[in-house]
């Protein structure tokens, strides 16, 4: 039997179909979100897909996220006849007592270890005050979901653009428009929300839905063609004058329905988005002409102060791209709010700073810049003269839907929108922050990926799974529900940091500097001030002097008391906060002061010392011995000892390595790159005689800085024939031989020798001792690295290999030949090993090595914004170790 099973589309990555049994669907009840005290309910639905009847006994267990132990859940009979289903629900008598998120995994009794399905609940404490700063995305909530937005601290939902959900008849008078707005399903569901007065209302507004929303009808171009017939084909000229009425009804509409209650309404349009390249546009709309966006902000601004003078109308809904890629920062924003200094009073944005989903690794928010975005964004509104008030419109972000709920990837994503929040939150200026947290059930693309089993990006929050009896079918309210929606770990995250943080105020100079990669944000919260700690590197320990006793809370909402006095606490990936009666100048000496040691016993390097095995380095930190376990071995280690151990090759990504009751993982290094002997050949740039390419690089797969593959900033088309590299190689007793071809739409090469590297390059460097002693250095390469560029100079042909200690720079002259085709830059060069002090080069020699292509296509830019790379250490910091290996083979 094929492991076909609808569940995996729920949850798990590793769910298995047992041949006498299905499970269609499982789930807890109240959308997982659980107060102390109350008893989890959960939904299972069993098939037997069988022709005989079917008995099975199901096991389920439970686990703690962040903890090890396993422990008997529930357990129950169940009766089949062919081919039927059946649905069972069950309350948890005896709950969990400690605040988080848990895991919750079904067995059959004849089916061994393997789980055939996994669901999630979060437990968290109730928020006695909602910040309206904590705000949802209108693009991601669900109307079925109000009440576990409530419990998790959500302070404001939002009233979203029209296109979603209802369609605009033309010659349609205002009282007609707002009966057909107050009966679409989420208008009117927040409206009732309204009414209970559950939640704060932020209006979106779109500045271009009308061409949008005219789609569906079939008049996509409608108002396109009524620009070009205005002001020429290609003039940027604005919509009809009853386009502009309609935003205006619109709004005011949305005024009315809500009874006033809506204060904030934000002008949205990834504006910076839009103006780059059409094929290049990820996300917002396809068609925005600026002098549109401005005529439809100052109609939009004029009819809601016409309703409410006091409320405030903010603008733009950048996301990113015009603060991070444009030279000057902000070149369109500000071009743009020349035009509406007088009809905004404070800025939107989009707050996305970096790669957002699992298309590679996600950007941490400190190193995507996040801090600075929405500090300079502040900036820029106090330079036209506002309060300097900014809304951050949408931030989030998504993860493959089939991660498992207690995967590291699920800790990850929990930890980085933790650390969102916290980094918005503590700076001032900054007033509320949309989550845009994941996929909204009628959108055709995630129901379809659902439907047919294909993997897709999902929320960070919840992911959506199918409901009992599902038909994939999006339903409205009065009808049963097609969907559920199952917690990720990052919902226990954003409750805790929406409960500890509402009404908490940033205090100024409140991020000391205590390492590179400890960060602290220090709050003030009625009578205490309160500090968000956590590291984005290594794990470490903190050591600090309290002159009162301390309140700790972890990132799943737990709380234990510090005493007055020294205290040591460990400092993970994961925020917490430390809350106290104190007063500022004293929560800032306690972090000044503190001291941060390491929190490893043992440091541990995986490497390879040639063709197919494997090298361990451990080094025991501690003053006790340590009995280390690593592939079946035992290794005992002296108090600060160091020792190498060969390992047996594995096929595996990672090795775990035991000691002192902690498990370490650490990730095996890729086999070693063969190049295969050849006859000396003739260096004419002609890389075909080499045979197939031995490596190839794409984006945005193989692009660094991770953060730079992410839309806002616009570096990329997207349409499979950007920016690539292939590489090929050869050897002889005299030569090694390496040739790269690069396709690139536009070349810029403005410098030689040692600056070749800031524009259209490609940088190789060689180790011949990986194992020796000078490879590296404080600074990154030693002497036992050769690092060289080449590049297509003003001059022709060049070849540059940069200096070491007392090995000087120098422009090469071995052979080298660099040539520019259409989209295509061939480069070729044959190294001498006497060059490198290796002789009598043999078969099985191994090699460090590693190679980057710089591109840049933008001559403002001083130097390349990204490249390629084979692996990191050579650019953007210079780490040897992470270097993969060369092996020379016969063939």
């Amino acid at each position: 039997m094929k492991f076909g099973i609808l569940l995996f589309l729920l949850a798990s990555g590793s769910v298995f179909a047992l041949p006498e049994i299905q499970i269609k669907t499982f789930y807890a009840e109240k959308d997982g979100i659980i107060q102390p005290g109350e008893k989890p309910e959960f939904v299972l639905e069993a098939e037997n897909p069988g022709k005989e009847p079917l008995r099975a006994e199901i096991h389920t267990s439970i686990k703690r996220f962040g903890e090890e132990n396993e422990s008997p859940f529930h357990s129950f009979k169940l009766e089949l006849p062919p081919g039927k289903s059946s649905v069972y629900r069950w309350n948890c008598e005896h709950p969990p007592e400690k605040n988080g998120y848990y895991r919750v995994k079904a067995f059959s009794a004849s089916g061994g270890d393997k789980s055939l399905a996994e669901c999630g609940f979060a437990i968290v404490p109730g928020v006695p005050k909602r910040d309206p700063f904590f705000g949802f995305n209108n693009n991601t909530f669900s109307f079925r979901q109000f009440e576990a937005y409530r419990k998790i601290g959500v302070g404001s939902l939002e009233v979203g653009y029209p296109a979603y959900f209802f369609s605009y008849p033309e010659n349609c008078t205002f009282a007609e428009y707002k009966k057909i707005l107050s009966g679409t399903f989420m208008i009117k569901a927040l409206m009732e929300e309204a009414e209970k007065g559950n939640f704060h209302f932020v209006a979106k507004l779109s500045p271009e839905f009308l061409r949008k929303n005219s789609s569906p009808t079939g008049q996509g171009e409608k108002y396109r063609k009524a620009i070009a017939e205005r002001g020429g084909a290609k003039a940027l000229y604005p919509f009809p004058d009853s386009a502009y009425q309609h935003m205006r009804d619109h709004a005011s509409a949305l005024y009315e329905l809500f009874g006033g209650k809506i204060k904030i309404w934000m002008i949205q349009a990834e504006i910076d988005g839009i103006m780059t390249e059409r094929q290049n546009t990820a996300s917002g709309f396809n068609v925005l002409e600026l002098a549109n966006f401005v005529i439809a902000s100052r109609n939009y601004y004029e009819s809601v102060k016409a309703k409410d003078p006091n409320a405030t109308v903010a603008t733009l809904g950048i996301y990113g791209g015009d603060f991070f890629h444009s030279n000057p920062p902000f070149k369109i924003s500000r071009l743009l709010l020349e035009d509406l200094s007088n009809y905004h009073d404070a800025m939107c944005i989009d707050a996305y700073s970096g790669n957002w989903s699992t298309n590679a690794p996600p950007t941490p928010p400190e190193q995507g810049g996040l801090a600075d975005y929405l500090r300079a964004s502040v900036t820029l509104q106090k330079e036209f003269g506002k309060q300097g008030i900014v809304y951050n419109a949408e931030r989030g972000y998504h993860q493959k839907h089939s991660d498992p709920l207690d995967s590291p990837n699920s800790k990850l994503f929990a930890d980085l929108s933790a650390r969102s929040l916290i980094i918005a939150k503590g700076i001032r200026g900054v007033e509320y922050y949309s989550f845009y947290y994941g996929a909204l059930e009628p959108w055709p693309k995630f129901l379809e990926s659902l439907k047919n089993k294909k993997e897709f990006d999902d929320g960070t929050l919840w992911i959506i799974a199918p409901g009992v009896g599902s038909d994939y079918k999006y339903s409205p309210p009065g009808t049963k529900a097609a969907f559920v929606h199952i917690p990720r770990p990052a919902v226990a995250a954003f409750a805790t940091v929406a409960r500890v943080l509402a009404f908490a105020e940033p205090v100024r100079g409140g991020m000391p500097k205590i390492s590179e990669d400890m960060h602290v944000c220090i709050f003030k919260k009625d009578d205490e001030h309160l500090a968000a700690v956590w590291s984005s590197g290594e794990p470490c320990k903190l050591t600090f002097d309290s002159p009162c006793e301390l309140l700790h809370v972890d990132l799943a909402g737990v709380e234990s008391p510090l005493k007055a006095g020294k205290n040591t606490l460990d400092v993970t990936s994961s925020p917490f906060f430390v809350i106290g009666k104190l007063s500022s100048v004293q929560i800032k000496k306690i972090f000044s002061e503190a001291v941060v040691s390491g929190n490893r016993e043992l440091n541990l390097k995986l490497a390879r010392s040639g063709n197919g095995s494997l090298l361990l380095k451990a080094s025991n930190l501690t003053d006790k011995k340590l009995s280390v376990a690593a592939a079946a071995q035992e290794i005992v280690l002296k108090p600060y000892e160091t020792r190498e151990v060969a390992l047996p090759e594995t096929e595996k990504e990672s090795l775990k390595v035991s000691a002192a009751g902690k498990t370490y993982e650490l990730a095996v290094p890729p086999l070693p790159l063969k190049i295969a002997r050849c006859k000396e050949v003739q260096v004419d740039g002609n890389p075909e005689k080499y045979g197939v390419s031995l490596v190839k690089l794409t984006a945005p797969e193989n692009v660094f800085p991770k953060k730079t593959i992410a839309p806002e900033y616009g570096f990329f088309k997207r349409d499979g024939k950007d920016i690539e590299a292939e590489m090929f190689s050869a050897w002889d007793s005299r030569n090694l031989y390496l040739a790269f071809r690069v396709r690139d739409r536009r070349h810029i090469q403005r410098h030689s020798n040692s600056n070749m590297w800031m524009d259209d390059s490609v940088q190789f460097a060689l180790i011949p001792n990986p194992g020796a002693e000078n490879v590296s250095h404080k600074d990154g390469f030693g002497p036992g690295v050769y690092n060289f560029v080449m590049g297509l100079a003003a001059n022709g042909p060049s070849l540059y290999r940069f200096g070491a200690k007392d090995r000087p720079g120098t422009a090469c002259d071995y052979p080298c030949v660099i040539s520019r085709n259409g989209n295509f830059t061939t480069y070729e060069t044959a190294i001498p090993w006497e060059s490198l002090g290796m002789k009598n080069v043999e078969a099985g020699t191994a090699l460090g090595f590693n190679f980057v292509v710089f591109d840049n296509n933008d001559p403002a830019n001083a130097s390349a914004k990204y490249w390629l790379a084979f692996a990191e250490g050579l650019a953007n910091g210079q780490n040897p170790d992470a270097f993969p290996l060369l092996c020379l083979t016969e063939k």
